[in-house]
């Protein structure tokens, strides 16, 4: 072998051992450099933690804070509400004892036992007292016959049954101010009638639904729903208004009964049987 072919024969490790040479010698990483990379990761994902931490916190308190004002706003409304209703029971009374024109803001403050500058929180004079009894009776109207209706299942005959039962439950609970309305409410200046009258075609609106759906499914004439709604408020109307007699020989279900009985017969297309007993299976009480 030749000095040139052992050259040829050792160059190839040289060259491998440069390049290997060339390897080792680059640059070493800086571990602390790496290291503080690590640690400022670390903290922008502990920053993050921490915030969303905070929102989550921030979050919980503004539902714990509306929580607490929801339920100082029902207390207060509650509360508003109590303290009208002892108004307007006491005016109703002087009202039906005396006429409206005979009464005084401080009569009512009276006989409420309240401040008459607290009266005056409430209603600016007696026109908005006589106001408020006829509007609290047909917001009573107005909210409880739905109420009932949405407990009262499918059936149209039921359904009627319910919104004149509590038709006559709200004006029993009322008797006095349903018959101060009729009495006094010509006395209203027109804003306070055009809002009753606006109440009662709301008032109204639920029963005559009732009515249109027993059209349709066939259990009822196709009378005009407005007169029935009509009819039933008025007879509603009057355990009030002849309460002075009705009650010598009917309990409040023996009207109910009795009445609902007229009604069904006039209005069904396939009349129920006449009964001698009432819903209680009582005969009812006869002169």
């Amino acid at each position: 072998m030749t000095i040139h072919s052992i050259e040829q024969t050792v160059e190839p490790d040289v060259t491998a051992v440069k390049a290997l040479g060339r390897t080792f010698s680059a640059p070493a990483p800086n571990l602390a450099v790496v290291w503080a990379g690590r640690a400022a990761s670390m903290n922008c994902d502990s920053i993050q933690l921490a915030g969303i931490g905070r929102a989550a916190t921030v979050t919980e308190t503004a539902k714990v804070l509306d929580v607490k004002e929801a339920n100082k706003a029902a207390r207060v409304d509650a509360r508003v509400r109590r303290r009208r209703r002892q108004i307007l029971s006491a005016a109703t009374t002087l009202m039906q004892k005396s006429g409206f024109h005979a009464i005084s803001m401080q009569s009512v403050a009276d006989e409420a036992q309240i401040s008459v500058g607290l009266i005056y929180q409430y209603f600016g004079n007696k026109e908005d007292l006589l106001r408020g009894v006829v509007v609290d009776i047909l917001e009573d109207f107005r909210d409880q016959i739905p109420q009932a209706l949405a407990l009262a299942g499918d059936d149209p005959v039921e359904r009627l049954k319910t919104a004149f039962r509590t038709c006559c439950l709200v004006v029993d609970a009322k008797r006095a101010a349903v018959n101060l309305t009729y009495r006094e409410s010509r006395t209203l200046p027109p804003e306070g009638l055009a809002q009753i009258m606006e109440l009662e075609l709301e008032t109204a609106e639920p029963i005559r639904s009732v009515y249109r759906e027993g059209v349709t499914a066939g259990v009822f004439q196709d009378l005009d729903a407005r007169i029935i709604a009509h009819n039933i408020l008025l007879t509603s109307h009057a355990w009030a208004l002849k309460h002075w007699n009705l009650s010598r020989w009917l309990t409040l279900d023996d009207y109910i009964d009795q009445e609902l009985a007229l009604l069904l017969a006039s209005v069904s297309v396939d009349p129920p049987a006449a009964t001698a007993l009432n819903r209680t299976g009582r005969a009812p009480r006869r002169s």
